[in-house]
C-alpha cells in the first residue's frame, strides 16, 4: 500500500491514460480524496501508482508508457541520441516558449482565483490570489480572529473576482483565508512541477501539457 498525493503519477487500468493525478479523480466522477489517499482506494476504481525509475542517459529521452512488472507499474522510456545541432536550437526555443506559457498560466490562474462557495453553499465565486489579495486576506484574518477571542461582533463585505461583493462573518473569512493558503501551496507546486518538467524535457514530446484550470473546488 502507498499513500497517493497531489504529485503521485497514476494509470488507468482499463484504457492506458497516464499520467492521471489525485486532483483529476473528482472530475472523472470517482470521488474526492483530499490530499492523500491510500493507494488501495483507488485501485479499487481501476487507477494504479506508477513508480518512479532511474531515467536513462542520453540526448533525448523521451517517457513512453509506463510498464507493468508484476502487479507493479513502473514508468519507462526511449532514448536516442540529437539528430543535429537544427534540432538541439528548435527544442531550446520550445521550451523557453512553454516556459513562458506556464507563466502566463500562473498569473492568470492567480488573478482568476480559487472557486469558492459562499451563502451557505448557494453561490459558487472565484477568490483572487495575487500577492497584494493575500496581503489583504490575511488582514482580514487576523480581525477575524481577534473578533472570534475578543468575542466582539465582526463584519466584512469581501470583493471577489465576478466583481460581486459577499457579506461575510469572523468564521466565513478564516474558512476563506485557510483555503486561500491551501490553494497558493498547492497551486505553486504544480507550477513547479510544470517547469521542472520542462527544465528536464529531451524532446518537445516531452514537453508538459498545461492543464486548462489550476485550481479545484475544495
Amino acid at each position: 500500500m502507498t499513500t497517493v498525493n497531489l504529485n503521485t503519477r497514476l494509470i488507468c487500468a482499463e484504457t492506458g491514460e497516464y499520467p492521471v493525478f489525485l486532483g483529476q479523480m473528482g472530475a472523472r466522477q470517482v470521488g474526492s480524496f483530499g490530499p492523500s489517499v491510500d493507494s488501495e482506494v483507488l485501485e479499487h476504481f481501476g487507477y494504479f501508482v506508477v513508480e518512479d525509475t532511474d531515467i536513462p542517459q542520453g540526448d533525448v529521452v523521451v517517457e513512453i508508457a509506463p510498464v507493468k512488472d508484476g502487479d507493479v507499474w513502473k514508468r519507462a522510456y526511449s532514448v536516442r541520441e540529437f539528430a543535429n545541432e537544427e534540432e538541439v536550437a528548435q527544442l531550446d526555443s520550445l521550451k523557453a516558449q512553454r516556459a513562458a506559457e506556464i507563466e502566463q498560466f500562473r498569473v492568470e490562474s492567480f488573478e482568476k482565483g480559487f472557486p469558492c462557495l459562499f451563502n451557505n453553499d448557494a453561490d459558487l465565486y472565484h477568490v483572487q490570489i495575487r500577492t497584494k489579495d493575500l496581503t489583504n486576506i490575511t488582514a482580514l484574518r487576523v480581525l477575524a480572529r481577534e473578533s472570534v477571542q475578543d468575542l466582539t461582533p465582526f463584519g466584512v463585505k469581501f470583493r471577489v473576482y465576478e466583481n460581486v461583493n459577499i457579506p461575510m462573518d469572523a468564521a466565513e473569512v478564516i474558512r476563506m483565508s485557510n483555503l486561500a493558503n491551501i490553494h497558493v501551496q498547492e497551486g505553486l507546486q504544480v507550477i513547479w512541477d510544470l517547469k521542472d518538467a520542462v527544465e528536464a524535457a529531451t524532446s518537445k514530446e516531452d514537453l508538459p501539457a498545461i492543464p486548462a484550470e489550476l485550481f479545484e473546488l475544495k
